[in-house]
């Protein structure tokens, strides 16, 4: 979206290895406003996710952030998790399953209820449903099944690139529209996320929106702010392409299942 409100060519991003014009800081007017595209990390972890680690106190990279995971679910599954010294970001395809509309978030009432019929054992962990009567349909259960499944499996694979296990990780920032109607245990029954993690849920809503005004005033208060945060973007975030790890496709399978 970037690309389109700058007016670059978008070609690189339809098609591997997904190469974006820029992810830097851009200036640009529009319609007589003056318009800043915060930094991204990569094609498909860009500004709003720079934004959100910003809201949370996540950027610059700092060693008491070990073991905090930030994710913004919606039509792609954005993670970022910190260690001491790095910040390993991805993103996962998770289609329309996460995604609201008209001031509702279907995505979390999907969740709500899939955990609800697992728990009342209404549902096998296969998805498949046990009883009649029930207000969605096997279709909308396997898209849920897809996107949890991605995002969790991005959610092993970071986990592994850093080093850490799921008890490790200290705290959850749940990002977007998603995130803040969902609850953490209806998200652990379903194996969205880990069983470890339902605890340690923070919801943050639109942190984007709210990093975006940290970004204004930090830039406006330090000089040099801008130019130190595009360097931590560039020598500590890792970007981790799930589609490339040979542990994504296996893990991937497993996590299908609820």
């Amino acid at each position: 979206m970037s690309h389109f409100l700058a007016g670059s060519d978008v070609s690189g991003l339809g098609k591997a290895p997904f190469k974006p014009v820029f992810t830097g800081r851009r200036e640009l007017q529009l319609c007589g406003a003056e318009i800043v595209i915060l930094p991204g990390i990569s094609a498909f972890v860009g500004g709003d996710i720079t934004a959100g680690l910003l809201s949370c106190g996540l950027l610059p990279v700092k060693g008491e952030n070990r073991g905090v995971l930030f994710l913004d679910l919606g039509t792609n599954g954005e993670m970022a998790l910190c260690t001491e010294e790095r910040i390993y970001c991805a993103a996962a395809a998770a289609g329309p399953a996460f995604e609201g509309k008209s001031g509702e978030n279907r995505g979390s009432h999907m969740v709500r209820i899939l955990a609800g019929l697992l728990r009342e054992g209404k549902m096998d962990a296969t998805g498949l449903l046990l009883t009649d009567g029930v207000p969605i349909t096997q279709k909308e259960i396997r898209d849920l099944q897809m996107a949890k499944a991605a995002v969790r499996t991005g959610i092993e694979v970071l986990l592994k690139k850093a080093g850490l296990n799921a008890c490790d990780v200290r705290k959850i920032y749940l990002a977007g529209g998603f995130g803040y109607y969902v609850e953490a245990s209806d998200a652990a029954q379903i194996g969205l996320i880990p069983e470890e993690f339902k605890d340690r849920v923070i919801s943050v809503g639109n942190a984007s929106l709210q990093g975006a005004a940290v970004y204004a005033g930090l830039e406006k208060e330090r000089q040099g702010f801008a130019e130190e945060l595009e360097r931590d973007l560039r020598t500590k975030c890792v970007s981790v392409n799930l589609a490339e790890e040979d542990y994504f496709l296996e893990n991937y399978i497993d996590q299908m299942n609820f």
